[in-house]
């Protein structure tokens, strides 16, 4: 495609989650852009769990589900607050 980029790699990634560097016009007010895909079926393989750390940080969060040709389904934003306690989470 003309004027694709490739995307940048991720400088973290476990499980279904990756997190990426901000794009530069958003670095002077985020510090990083994720992304989780939950696998086909809704359940992680294998019993994958991860834990959360406190982190005083916010989140904006965009999720939906998705058709079997990609279309986003009832989309939302929440906001997810500050971590005031680890949390694991499957």
């Amino acid at each position: 495609m003309a004027g694709a980029t490739a995307p940048a790699p991720s400088r973290h990634q476990l499980g279904g989650y990756r997190e990426y560097d901000p794009p530069l016009p958003l670095a002077g007010w985020v510090e990083s852009v994720w992304v989780y895909r939950t696998p086909n079926g809704g359940v992680p393989g294998g019993g994958a769990v991860h834990r959360v750390l406190p982190d005083p940080a916010i989140s904006l969060a965009f999720w939906c589900r998705c058709e079997s040709d990609g279309r986003p389904v009832a989309p939302r934003l929440t906001l997810i607050g500050a971590k005031t306690r680890p949390h694991l989470v499957a």
